[in-house]
Formats: structure tokens, sequence, C-alpha cells
């Protein structure tokens, strides 16, 4: 997958696993509605990063955590019909913490870590608004990565 001028760069998205199976997410305020919506970590590749170590840096940024194991995930394609901007998606399993986030000022930020049957209430109550996470969250329980 090659960016595409014009287009947007690929991405990352990562579904933090800590050791003891619970799932890392964080919670961003989102202005246009008001409300706090829970994700994974997720951004763009970096010119000359491998997908794997933009997936690394993105978990350490936003959640403060390294991963034991980075496990890909099958990748997609958000907007298919419209653009060729493709989605490097892992399991970061074994996620120790390491350091507090360091997010872009402009983030507001909360780390929370939650149990499989709660990642599993979230997503059968339509909580789980981020295409990214919902995706890459289905992925992880499809694999039985997670809890």
């Amino acid at each position: 997958h090659h960016t595409v001028a014009g287009s947007l760069p690929d991405a990352v998205a990562v579904v933090p696993v800590r050791a003891d199976g619970r799932v890392v997410l964080i919670g961003q305020y989102r202005y246009p509605s008001g409300e706090t919506h829970w994700e994974v970590p997720a951004g763009r590749i970096d010119g000359g990063e491998t997908p794997a170590t933009a997936a690394g840096r993105e978990l350490l940024e936003e959640c403060g955590y390294r991963a034991g194991e980075l496990r890909p995930l099958p990748g997609f394609q958000p907007t298919g019909g419209i653009s060729p901007h493709f989605v490097h998606a892992f399991c970061a399993l074994d996620c120790r913490w390491d350091r507090d986030p360091r997010p872009d000022a402009s983030e507001q930020i909360m780390v929370r870590d939650f149990s499989r049957q709660e990642i599993v209430a979230l997503l059968e109550a339509g909580r789980i608004r981020d295409g990214f996470t919902a995706v890459t969250l289905l992925y992880a329980l499809q694999l039985e990565l997670l809890g």
C-alpha cells in the first residue's frame, strides 16, 4: 500500500491488551458531539516508519504503554469507495505501562482499562462510534486475543 498523491498517508490502529487481559482505551472528548468517545490508539504512519514502528509509537504516545508482542490484525480501508487510504491494524499483547502519555497539546485524553465483558457490552450497545476502534476490537474478539 502506497500513498497516492493528494491522499491520506496510511495509518495504524492498535488494540492494547495488558498482561492481565484488560484492554486499554483512550477517552477523547469530541467537541462536535459533546461526548467522550472511547477509542484505540491510532494515527498516521510517518515517512520512513514501518507500520509496526508507528503502532508502537502511537501506543506509547497516547497510552504510555509498550507492547510485549505486536500481533498483526487484518487491515482495512475505512473509505474504500472514496480513497485508497489503508489502516494497518495490530493487537498489542502483554502491554506494560512505561510512562505518562504525551498526547498532542490539542488532545484531551483519558486512559482507562476495560474487561473483555465491558468491551463486548460497549460494542453491543453501539457506544463505540469510531470505525477504527470498532473494526479492530471486533477482529481482536473474533481472534480471541482479549482477556
